[in-house]
């Protein structure tokens, strides 16, 4: 049986010749589309086997893992500060938790080409004789890990800051450890409703890809530290009076170590070394920050007007420490100062302690660096007087710019007419002061 164009028509149902399917490349079609599905199963390991079958072999292929950024940990570890991009496996290894899996390290070889012409010939030759190693790290800040984090940023011996190793695992695919990293840029920043967070700009030297992969640090006994759990302190006349500025909603810091990077070198002992840099030097320090409050007295435009020096102070203190209260006699500002409490016994030596008067204003903080009997704690430095009654805090960091200038004072309305201020200031030193001071246990 033909139809009017002399082509076969089947009993069936009638289908024009261009709409035919072939049944070979529709098959082979299904089978790919079944392995492909088999091999992207997420974060979940599929089956070789089932691939291998979905695509007719008979050989199994490899089990697959497709990775997820959330199953990665990271762990950093201190390097000696005299063999900087050297692990260390000596020093005590710090699980650091990301914040949706940001740790952007990553090495390249850049291209640079070599152009050569003779007559109406012509080449060009490319040559990777240049290692980067650079990228980014964010994450919250938990007690356990803050200290590594900040000294690491902000901690200069001789002049120089120190160095980690970071070791990226992603299980099942491969472990990269990333050798010399130093802090080019830190920002600490913490709004209402949110967490201290830092993030950081990192460069280091090369990288290497190693086995077996550590073991995956515990995650943290405690969450991080909070922006509700923070009491501020802002100099607006040059110092001579503080005041607690209670509408701040949103502040942060900024340092800049301004890494001086050193020309790429050959190495042909170590091929995986070859056009990293010859050294890493921190530059002069950079200090910055802002803070956002609500417009609720003149004195903010007055510091900016009259060009004054101030000062800032946030210290935040995590919920899971002690609280007890100053007893009789308190104590006066100066060094190694025992202090006089309820009870001291819930306070470790090296743990950081937050000072308020009893009506909850900040004062100071210090760090705890002995324990004389059940009642009293020695403070390495205290830099305010204590009165009985005073309220003190454990498991506190303190963050302080001792000088800076304000260099504006843009104000924003919101829908609520309630208007709010940002002071963006830059620090500055005296008699060889550091531009940003921490506390942090340890």
């Amino acid at each position: 049986m033909v139809d009017e164009r002399g082509e076969p028509v089947s009993a069936g149902p009638r289908v024009r010749s261009d709409e035919r399917l072939d049944a070979g490349a529709g098959a082979t079609a299904l089978t790919l589309r079944r392995a492909l599905d088999l091999l992207q199963q997420g974060p979940v390991r599929s089956s070789g086997h089932e691939a291998a079958r979905a695509l007719g072999r008979t050989d199994p292929v490899s089990p697959v893992t497709a990775q997820c950024t959330d199953l990665e940990y990271l762990i950093l570890t201190r390097e000696q500060a005299d063999a900087w991009s050297e692990f260390d496996p000596g020093a005590p290894p710090v699980g650091v938790p990301l914040v949706g899996g940001d740790y952007g390290v990553a090495q390249t070889d850049p291209f640079r080409e070599q152009d050569f012409t003779v007559g109406d010939a012509n080449a060009t030759f490319l040559e990777q004789d240049e290692r980067q190693l650079r990228g980014a790290l964010k994450t919250p800040l938990f007690p356990a890990a803050a200290k590594t984090i900040l000294d690491w940023a902000l901690l200069r011996t001789n002049g120089e800051l120190d160095s980690c190793t970071g070791t990226l695992v992603s299980p099942g695919v491969e472990t990269i450890r990333h050798f010399g990293l130093k802090v080019d840029k830190i920002r600490l920043e913490a709004a209402v409703r949110g967490d201290l967070v830092a993030s950081l700009d990192l460069i280091g030297r090369h990288e290497r890809k190693i086995a077996p992969a550590p073991a995956r640090p515990a995650m943290p006994a405690v969450n991080g530290y909070t922006f509700a759990a923070t009491r501020f302190l802002l100099s607006l006349d040059g110092g001579s009076t503080e005041i607690e500025p209670v509408s701040v909603e949103a502040f942060h810091l900024e340092q800049a170590n301004k890494l001086d990077v050193g020309p790429p070198r050959e190495d042909r002992a170590d091929p995986e070394r070859s056009g990293s840099a010859s050294y890493l030097f921190a530059g002069k320090p950079d200090v910055s920050g802002s803070i956002t409050a609500l417009w609720d007295r003149a004195a903010y435009g007055d510091m900016a007007r009259g060009k004054l020096p101030g000062s800032f102070r946030a210290v935040l203190a995590h919920k899971s420490g002690a609280s007890t209260a100053v007893a009789a006699g308190g104590a006066s500002a100066g060094t190694a100062v025992s202090v006089p409490v309820t009870s001291s016994t819930a306070f470790g030596v090296g743990e950081v302690v937050r000072f308020e008067s009893s009506a909850g204003v900040l004062k100071c903080a210090g760090k705890v660096v002995a324990k004389a009997d059940a009642t009293h704690v020695s403070i390495a430095s205290l830099e305010k007087n204590l009165v009985e009654g005073d309220l003190v805090y454990g498991k506190a960091l303190s963050l302080h710019v001792p000088r800076l200038l304000v260099d504006g004072c843009p104000k924003r309305r919101a829908r609520s007419q309630l208007v709010r201020v940002t002071l963006n200031f830059r620090a500055f030193a005296e008699s060889n002061q550091a531009l940003l001071c921490t506390i942090v246990e340890g």
